[in-house]
């Protein structure tokens, strides 16, 4: 290729354009409501729909978080609370451990109630179902970059670990 050749080439090529779906803001909307069931509605599928952002956790900080080598900043038991406390201390949990640029949260739910052995065994805690689908509403969605149960050490099943998002400064 000559000279010639290759600043025909740079003149004719058009750069791809970047996709980084993190960075948009997503546009503040206003919605008026008929009718006082509509916004009822709307705020219920506000708190409890699903994000369709797919929130994915570097490959690298997903394994020192499983093999316990980073350190857990924070941590809110649940134990003894009803749902409606819980959520609350929940949501509060995520916004204070975020502004104050905490990373690695646990939050214990416990396991529930025990069900027999031919039913393996398994808990089934109104915590246990409830906060995994809290911490994927769109309220707390923008905060959280992945959760899952805890390590073993650290609660198991009775425990999620959650990992935060940085602030956007």
């Amino acid at each position: 290729m000559t000279e010639q050749d290759w600043e025909e080439f740079k003149r004719n090529v058009i750069p791809i354009k970047k996709k980084n779906n993190l960075l948009k803001k997503k546009s503040d909307e206003k919605f008026t409501f008929k009718k006082k069931e509509d916004k009822a509605k709307f705020e219920t599928q506000f708190f409890y729909g699903e994000n369709d952002e797919k929130n994915l956790l570097e490959k690298n900080t997903l394994k020192r978080i499983k093999k316990g080598r980073l350190k857990i900043e924070s941590r809110l038991d649940l134990h003894g609370f009803t749902i409606e406390e819980s959520k609350e201390k929940v949501v509060n949990f995520i916004l204070r451990n975020y502004k104050s640029k905490k990373r690695l949260l646990l939050l214990i739910t416990g396991k529930g109630k025990r069900l027999s052995v031919s039913e393996g065994w398994r808990g089934t805690g109104k915590l246990k179902e409830n906060v995994p689908l809290w911490l994927k509403s769109v309220q707390l969605s923008k905060y959280i970059l992945w959760f899952d149960s805890a390590n073993r050490e650290n609660g198991g099943e009775g425990a999620l670990m959650i990992y935060l998002k940085k602030i956007k400064e």
